[in-house]
This record gives C-alpha cells, sequence and structure tokens, in this order.
C-alpha cells in the first residue's frame, strides 16, 4: 500500500477584509513536501487549524507563540478563522461543515475562559465523559464523526487515542462537497501514463475539459483555476512548467506569497485545455512529527507543561495528534473529509522554560481548495502517485 501524508492545514495569509491568512499553513505544506519528496501530501489546512485553534485558547506564552508562528493562530488569526466558519455557513448550499469537539474527563475542572474561548470562536461543543471507559469514549467520537463526516469515515478513533491517559480530548471533523460549475465529460476521460518520476509511471484515467478558466503562466509555474457550482469555492491546479523542475518551486513559492499571485494574475481570456487525474485518497497523519518539525515544540513536551490555561492546577501537553483525510475527485466534482484528534495527558511538573493554454497534469502537481470570500484554504495537496493501488508502468 503506497503511503501519503495527509494533514489537515488552515490558510494563513495577509489580513485584509476579515481573510483568513495563508503562509503559515502553506509553510507546513513545503516541509512536508520536502520530507517524503516522492509521496503524496494532502493537508487540510482549515480542519487543523480549528482543532488547535482550541488547543491555543489553554496554551501558555511560549506554546500561543509557536501557534501563532507555526499556524497562525494569533488573536487576529482565531477572529478571521471565526468569521470565515460563520461566512461559510451563511451561504446558500454551501456544501460545507467543519465540527468541534472537546471530550473532557467528567472529574476535571477547567478554567470558564478556556471554555468561553472554545465555544466562541470555535463554535466548540463541549462533553464530560468517564475517560476510565476508554471504549465508550471511543465509540462516541466515532459516532460523531460518522455524522459529521456524512459517513465519509466511520472508525477513525479507536484505543490507541487512549493509551497515555488523556485527560482532554479535541477533535474537529470537516467535509467539503460541490460539483464542478463546468463538468468533465466521463466519455473524454482517457487511459494515460502519470509520470511520477523518470523511472516511475502509472497508467491514470485522465479527465478531460476545455473552458475559459482562469490560467496563470509566469514564465516558471503555470496554474488553472476550476470553479464550483457554488461560486465562493474553487480548486486551483499548479504545477511547473519544465518537467524537470522540482515541486518544491510551487511550494515554496505558496508559503511565501499564498494564492494571492495566481489568482490576481490569472486571465480567463483565452481557452484552456486541462487534463487532470481522477483522484481516490486517502491517509492517516501524524501532525505531531510533522508540527515539530515546523517548529511546534512546547504544546508537545511532557517537561514543559505550557498548556496551563485549560484545567485548574493540572497541566497538559499533546501527546498524540493524528489527521486523516480521504478525497475524491472525479468528472462531477470533488468531496473530502478529514478528522483531526489531540489527547492531552497530565504533564510532568512545569518547569521554568526560556523564552491556448495546455495545463496537462500527467506528472506531480500542486492543488489547493480555496474559499475565494475568506482565503480560507480547506484542502491542500502535493500529487505524486495519482493512484492508490496499481502496478507501476515500466519503460
Amino acid at each position: 500500500m503506497k503511503k501519503f501524508l495527509l494533514c489537515v492545514v488552515l490558510p494563513v495569509s495577509m489580513m485584509l477584509c476579515g481573510e483568513v491568512p495563508q503562509e503559515p499553513v502553506f509553510k507546513v505544506l513545503d516541509i512536508a513536501h520536502k520530507k517524503a519528496p516522492g509521496e503524496n501530501v494532502l493537508l487540510s489546512p482549515l480542519s487543523m487549524m480549528e482543532c488547535f485553534g482550541m488547543v491555543s485558547c489553554g496554551a501558555g506564552e511560549l506554546s500561543s507563540a509557536e501557534l501563532s508562528k507555526v499556524l497562525g493562530l494569533d488573536s487576529d488569526g482565531c477572529k478571521a478563522l471565526r468569521e470565515a466558519r460563520k461566512s461559510i455557513a451563511a451561504s446558500e448550499n454551501a456544501g460545507f461543515t467543519s465540527c468541534n469537539t472537546l471530550l473532557i474527563d467528567r472529574r476535571l475542572n477547567f478554567y470558564q475562559e478556556f471554555v468561553n474561548q472554545a465555544v466562541y470562536f470555535y463554535g466548540g461543543k463541549i462533553y464530560r465523559a468517564d475517560f476510565s471507559r476508554s471504549g465508550d469514549c471511543v465509540n462516541f467520537l466515532n459516532a460523531k464523526i460518522k455524522e459529521q463526516s456524512n459517513g465519509v469515515f466511520e472508525q477513525v478513533v479507536d484505543e490507541s487515542d487512549f493509551a497515555a491517559n488523556p485527560l482532554v480530548v479535541l477533535m474537529n471533523v470537516l467535509y467539503f462537497q460541490s460539483e464542478w460549475k463546468c463538468p468533465f465529460e466521463k466519455e473524454a476521460t482517457q487511459k494515460q501514463l502519470f509520470h511520477a518520476s523518470e523511472k516511475d509511471k502509472y497508467q491514470v484515467d485522465m479527465m478531460i475539459n476545455s473552458d475559459y478558466f482562469p490560467y496563470y503562466n509566469d514564465g516558471k509555474i503555470h496554474a488553472v483555476t476550476l470553479p464550483y457550482k457554488n461560486p465562493r469555492f474553487r480548486m486551483i491546479f499548479i504545477m511547473p512548467l519544465d518537467p524537470a523542475a522540482p515541486l518544491s518551486l510551487v511550494t515554496e513559492m505558496l508559503a511565501n506569497k499564498g494564492t494571492a499571485v495566481i489568482v490576481a494574475a490569472s486571465s480567463d481570456k483565452n481557452e484552456t485545455v486541462v487534463q487532470i487525474p481522477r483522484l481516490e485518497l486517502q491517509a492517516d497523519n501524524d501532525l505531531k512529527t510533522l508540527l515539530k518539525d515546523a517548529g511546534m515544540l512546547h504544546v508537545f513536551d511532557p517537561e514543559c507543561g505550557d498548556l496551563t490555561r485549560m484545567v485548574k492546577d493540572i497541566p497538559l501537553f499533546i501527546d498524540r495528534a493524528r489527521q486523516v483525510v480521504k478525497l475524491k475527485m472525479d468528472e462531477n466534482g470533488t468531496e473530502t473529509a478529514a478528522v483531526t484528534i489531540v489527547s492531552l495527558p497530565k504533564a510532568a511538573a512545569v518547569k521554568e522554560v526560556k523564552h491556448i493554454n495546455n495545463f496537462h497534469a500527467d506528472r506531480p502537481f500542486v492543488m489547493v481548495l480555496v474559499d475565494k470570500e475568506t482565503s480560507a484554504v480547506i484542502l491542500s495537496a502535493v500529487i505524486c502517485k495519482p493512484v492508490t493501488a496499481s502496478a507501476e508502468v515500466q519503460q
């Protein structure tokens, strides 16, 4: 089975008109791609930001600074995130939900400010549970996941998520579904080779479409934007013009500038032929490893215990952080769902810490699903292997 590195990531960019910023989460995408340059990376920045946003409500000074730097979760970012959720939810037929759950051991006495912020900024639903009965907790969370993901997921949480005897579990479930504004004709889909590398090639179902889509070309990379029936959403496909150029050319550009440059400089003056592989992928990510590499250290440090604003008299840390993502993209549209879950056990005693265009995706490419009204990034992905189980085609 192919290995997929997934991450749910939220957008963080310039704070204009309540827009959710993008650059910090695209830096996580860049790091993830460079850790495994030949593998797929699926990121749902929004789900990750939602879940770790709840963490930020109970974070100490050092952890707050890292959450702000790595995921853009400063006060402005949290406010923009809240407004984005409200705006998307209020739009007609959004095809989008983001649900936050806080499961807390019933014996704990938590800070009211933490609860207020989790509810106000993230719409969190708080539940008390007997954590000594971990099986009941697992069943409860899986039932929530199945309901909130529209049945995409059924069994995500298991006993391993409670192995470290957590006192708090925070979870986000994100779901998106929309049809293309200009669907691909199923009859036009054909078998083609996808050139993952000089040596590795795969047979894929290549979807083909043609219209006056917004197209971007700066001489180094090019991109095409496909709209959905719901006009506030769009998918941006990006790849280097030179087949020999590394895909990091794209991930580094996104980490520095976000999608704003591509959107502003795209033109629909000319017709664009788009060829994109049909995708159906799934992945399970260890976010703890990924975010530590990105510079988020204190929330995962049991000796630091810098999550001191959640529960009275008990310092917490994140022992386990994982995210499961599914993506289905075909001729009709896109369906994606992500579950981000973190488990927080008790930390050690707190120690003092110093402070006619042609976009033919027959080789690796990047794709970014964006809410254009708030700049929120629902999904970002590096596609190196657009098949889940297929024999490699030898040269």
